[in-house]
Order: C-alpha cells, then structure tokens, then sequence
C-alpha cells in the first residue's frame, strides 16, 4: 500500500515527512524496501525512496542496494532511475555495500556505459569512489574499447577514466586504444579519444600512437575526423617526430593544398615548421602552387612569404605562430584551431583552400560531441 502511495505527488510528500518519524519509519521500510527500484524509476517515488535512503543506517542501505542490484540496469538508464542510483551512491560508506554496487554495475556495465541516462550513473561512480573499486570498468572498456570510443556517451566515459588514473593502472587500458588507433583516429567520436591521450598520456604512449599512424598521416590529412588528430600530433610533438611528419606532408604537397580537409594540415604543418624546415617547405610547396586559383595562389604566396620573412628576422621566433596579423583579415589564412571550423563560418583571417579553388564559400562541418 505504502509503495502505491508514494507513486502520487500528496502521498511522497506524506511519506517523506513520515520518514523521518522514529515511530512510522519501520513501517514504511518493510514496506517499501521490496519496491526500491519501481519507486527509482516513478516520477513522484523517487523523491520518497531518495528521502528513505538517507535516513536508513547501513544495514538497511545494503538491504536496499540488494533489491536494487537484479535491475539495476534498467533502473540506470531510466532518467529518474539514474538520479535516484546516484543519490544512493553519496550514502555508501562501507565496503560491502560499495562491494555489492560494483559487482552489479559490473554484470551490466556495457549498456548502461552506453545510455543516454545510465552513463553518468558511471561517471557518478568513478568521481565517488575511485581505485580500486573502479577496476571493473577498466577492464569493461578494455573489453569494449572501440564500441565505446565510437559512441557519444562511451567516449565521455573513456576520457573520465583516463583523467581518473591512476596513470599507472591505466597500462592496459592505454595499451588497447593504441592497438585500435588506426581505427579511432577515422571515428566520429573515437578521434576524440586520441587527441585526449595526445595531451594527457605519457609521452611513451603518445609516441606509440603516433607510430601507428607513422606513413599514413597523408591519408588521414585528407578525412574529416582523422585530420584533427594530425594536426593535434604536429602541436604536440618534438622537433624529430613534428619533422618526420612534416616531410610525409610535403611528399604529397600537391594534393593537400587543394584538399578540403588536407589543406588545413598544410597552414598547421606550415605553423610548426622551424627555421630549416620552412626554407624547404616553401621549395616544395611553390612548384604547386600554379594549380590553384589565382586569389588562392596569391593568399599562399604571401603566407609563405612571411614564414620566409620571420625566418630570416634577427630575433624573429623560430615557429611561425601566425601570420594573419600580417595582412587584412580577408587576405589571412587560419594557421590556428580545429582542421574543421563550424558550419557557415570561418575564423576571421582564414579560408578554405580546396573551397575556394572549387568556386565554394563554404567551409567543411565538424562533429562534436
């Protein structure tokens, strides 16, 4: 009866105020112990079953995360399950109890990992408890690794867990991204995952990611996605790997320049090179540029013009950093930011090379999660 009642707006307020009453409280937790997880998911319940997990002493909560855990997967990606589930982990103290919520997260972590609503049940967890009692969702996304890189909310788990750590029980998990880079790098949400651990990571581990792409980075320039995480490597490696991949660049000179995505590889590449290298970018570059169209070849010819000019300054930097302050901001290009930018528009001092050559004004899309 007394879970039928918490179902309505007046009866969940009568029963939160019952609650906290010594002499109705044992009544109203016999009854409504057995109905925790329909209580979890009901509009009006939750509020009732949240109010009775805080006044509950501990032997009571793990009577209530027993009754929870054969559905708890359900309960977790309900939206008011979620908030409910989550309210009732900032009430576990012990470790049977922390116990008992992990093994069954853990018998159902690949869909909840997956839910709209069931995914910040999991990053509630990782905030709440941490090591070790979050090894189970370590080697679930080992287990899961590009099904949950590839997914909106799966990828918002995997970078908690790297920022989480520790870094040195992260080994395998680090290991399985890296063997599945090639892969990651195409995806629309897994390229995210990538330039994470281009920042975070070890350099260990970032120079593994960048062997595995090592010999194709032209082919990834030239995608949508992939061409992100090549500019990310260039801004985030050291002179030898930033020039391995700057030669591999200029080996297909001619093709990315007028490339949609490919182009905006080139400005960064561009914006990377030292004082050596700029000297044979612009060798490279230059016998390329009669292909493009003339307002295009005239915006390249002053952009390397100036990476000429700033190599050849007495206390001029040795990276050029950006030369749009050089020109008009119609006569810039972008050496800055994503390889992408939003739809309909461009950064103020920039262009999009393969558009403009192909008579568009419009720049390429992102996706974002």
């Amino acid at each position: 009866v007394v879970h039928q009642l918490a179902k309505s707006q007046s009866g969940s307020r009568f029963v939160q105020e019952k609650l906290n009453d010594p002499e109705y409280f044992p009544v109203l937790f016999e009854e409504m112990k057995d109905h925790v997880a329909d209580l979890m998911m009901d509009s009006f319940g939750h509020y009732a079953v949240e109010a009775l997990i805080r006044v509950c002493n501990d032997e009571q909560r793990l009577v209530l995360v027993m009754n929870l855990a054969p559905r708890i997967a359900e309960v977790a990606c309900h939206k008011q399950g979620s908030f409910s589930i989550q309210a009732m982990m900032d009430t576990l103290r012990s470790q049977t109890q922390i116990g008992l919520l992990c093994d069954a997260l853990n018998a159902n972590i690949a869909p909840i990992v997956l839910s709209c609503s069931g995914h910040y049940v999991v990053l509630r967890f990782l905030a709440r408890f941490g090591w070790p009692y979050t090894r189970f969702i370590h080697r679930a996304l080992c287990s899961h690794c590009v099904e949950f890189a590839s997914d909106h909310y799966g990828l918002r788990v995997m970078k908690a867990v790297i920022d989480a750590g520790p870094e040195e029980e992260l080994k395998e998990v680090f290991s399985i991204v890296v063997r599945h880079t090639n892969t990651l790098v195409e995806s629309p949400f897994g390229n995210y995952l990538i330039q994470h651990l281009l920042d975070v990571a070890p350099s260990s581990v970032q120079d593994k990611i960048k062997r595995q792409m090592d010999g194709k980075f032209v082919r990834f320039a030239k995608q949508k996605f992939s061409s992100n995480v090549v500019e990310k490597c260039l801004r985030n490696s050291g002179r030898e790997w930033r020039r391995r991949i700057i030669t591999q660049l200029m080996d297909s000179a001619g093709e990315l320049i007028s490339d949609r995505f490919g182009n905006y590889a080139m400005q960064t590449a561009l914006s990377c090179c030292d004082r050596q290298l700029v000297i044979e970018f612009n060798q490279r570059l230059t016998p390329h540029l009669p292909q493009l169209r003339d307002n295009v070849r005239v915006k390249w010819r002053k952009l390397l013009d100036s990476a000429l000019i700033r190599k050849n300054a007495p206390h001029g930097p040795p990276v050029v950093t950006d030369v749009s302050a050089a020109y008009a901001p119609d006569q810039a290009f972008q050496l800055q930011g994503h390889a992408q930018p939003p739809v309909g528009s461009l950064p103020t001092g920039s262009i999009d090379v393969a558009a403009t050559a192909a008579g568009s004004t419009q720049p390429p899309a992102t996706i974002v999660p």
